[in-house]
């Protein structure tokens, strides 16, 4: 197999790893998989940077309001890998699930950027940017 292919297929296992920390609700786990200076800007353009606060973001604010059957679903559509320790992923999440008991279906759909690195040899994210589609 190529580098490529196998590097492609570590950052698809990123999101599958970030999709079930978030459906479990395991803001621990979630933030290992971000380098210690990583930052995730949310549509609204907040952004927090570094371990401690984006735990501290999921664990108090996000998953702390998250109705339980919410989850969450990363799809990869492009990769590219611009050096041999970075690799970028574009795609999109979807968020689905109720806000409660006789509650109607929500859904929010996001496009985001992913750049991980290398970091002591892991594939971790670096930076995520999500945003709201055009049009939605």
């Amino acid at each position: 197999m190529s580098q490529l292919h196998d590097i492609r297929k570590a950052f698809e296992e990123l999101g599958a790893q970030f999709d079930a920390a978030w459906n479990a609700r395991d803001a621990s786990a979630l933030v290992a998989l971000f380098t210690a200076d990583g930052d995730m800007q949310f549509w609204t353009g907040k952004t927090i940077s570094g371990r401690q606060q984006i735990e501290l973001a999921y664990a108090s604010e996000i998953f702390a309001s998250m109705p339980p059957d919410m989850r969450h679903t990363t799809m990869l559509d492009r990769f590219t890998l611009p050096r041999p320790d970075v690799a970028i992923g574009d795609g999109s999440v979807k968020i689905q699930g109720t806000t409660g008991p006789d509650q109607p279906a929500v859904e929010l759909n996001l496009l985001f950027t992913c750049v991980s690195v290398l970091d002591e040899g892991e594939w971790r994210i670096a930076a995520v940017r999500l945003m709201i589609p055009q049009g939605e």
